[in-house]
C-alpha cells in the first residue's frame, strides 16, 4: 500500500467520523427537545 492508499484510508476514516459525529449531535439535540417537554 503506497501514499495513494494511506490518504484515501485517512479522509475516509475522517469523512466517516464527521458523519457519525454530526448524526449523534441530531440525535441528542432531538433527545434534548423531547425530554423539556
Amino acid at each position: 500500500m503506497g501514499w495513494y492508499g494511506v490518504w484515501t484510508l485517512t479522509l475516509a476514516l475522517g469523512f466517516g467520523g464527521l458523519v457519525f459525529g454530526l448524526i449523534w449531535a441530531l440525535v441528542f439535540r432531538a433527545l434534548g427537545l423531547a425530554a423539556r417537554r
